[in-house]
């Protein structure tokens, strides 16, 4: 994935725009499949609870993805759970 953090404020949030693939190694910017999706947003929010931490995202992207985004993300916070715990 070819991404640009659009806006960053340390240990609070940080966006994510995708602009591309990675294709052959070679950024694919404008294809056919890029463009069903580029410009997609993807929020981490981090939130300070009484000294924890709540990780939450939001995403913004076509609804083609959006089950795809979730098993991906639920996966990915798993992993950002155990290695936060251990």
């Amino acid at each position: 994935m070819v991404s640009t953090i659009s806006q960053l404020e340390k240990f609070k949030l940080v966006f994510f725009k995708h602009l591309g693939l990675i294709q052959d190694g070679i950024e694919a910017l404008d294809s056919d499949e890029v463009k069903k999706w580029k410009g997609a947003l993807e929020k981490y929010f981090l939130d300070d609870l009484n000294g924890k931490t709540k990780l939450r995202v939001e995403l913004e992207t076509a609804k083609d993805y959006l089950e795809m985004m979730d098993t991906a993300f639920k996966k990915g916070f798993e992993q950002v759970k155990q290695l936060a715990e251990g």
